[in-house]
């Protein structure tokens, strides 16, 4: 009888030991699965969609130039101009800060978009200019840029309609009735580290 309890309280012991174990095994998967939980929202970046911005010439668009919108604008947004003649401050003169972004006429069709930079407050101004380190993925397309100019010394006296010193994609555009007082009346592309696709 002895050895038949002490039997039992054997069994008991290891059942409970067991059933310990489990219960300890079950805490720990459950720990693990909440700590990778955790670790995967840490380290999953949120995702960004990019963004589409309309320009209108009279203003009436997202934003109330060209330059504002480009501002405004992250890597890989597309800012669409809406047909008509853009002019004026903020439609001139117009950087694309080192942004990998998009500058299309939203027609696709230059002659639907001009930008004259004969409207602005200075006599004569360029149409846009690269100069910020920007790379195949800043697009300018489809756009006219008409009356541009510039004079000076140095680089102020390249590129009246388009002055670039890096390596944009410029397609589909139409340069005319530009001049500058040095060289590349219509698109001037200066400097070791340009390498423009046009």
């Amino acid at each position: 009888r002895r050895q038949g309890s002490r039997h039992r309280r054997l069994r008991l012991m290891r059942g409970s030991l067991d059933g310990a174990a489990v219960e300890r095994s079950g805490v720990m998967k459950g720990l693990s699965l909440s700590t990778t939980a955790i670790m995967l929202l840490v380290i999953l970046p949120v995702s960004s969609v990019a963004a589409t911005y309309y320009v209108s010439a009279d203003a009436e668009g997202d934003f109330p130039t060209i330059q504002a919108g480009v501002d405004a604008a992250s890597d890989g947004d597309c800012i669409l101009l809406q047909a008509g003649t853009f002019g004026g401050d903020g439609n001139c003169n117009l950087d694309f800060l080192g942004k990998a972004i998009v500058v299309r006429s939203e027609s696709g069709t230059a002659s639907d978009c001009i930008v004259d930079c004969s409207l602005g407050s200075e006599p004569r101004v360029r149409g846009f200019v690269f100069e910020s380190g920007e790379g195949p993925d800043a697009v300018l397309a489809g756009v006219t840029i008409r009356n541009g100019g510039w004079s000076g010394d140095g680089l102020l006296c390249y590129g009246g309609g388009i002055l670039c010193c890096a390596s944009p994609t410029i397609t589909g555009c139409i340069i005319e009735q530009c001049s500058v007082s040095g060289r590349g009346g219509g698109i001037a592309c200066v400097g070791d580290d340009c390498a423009a696709r046009i």
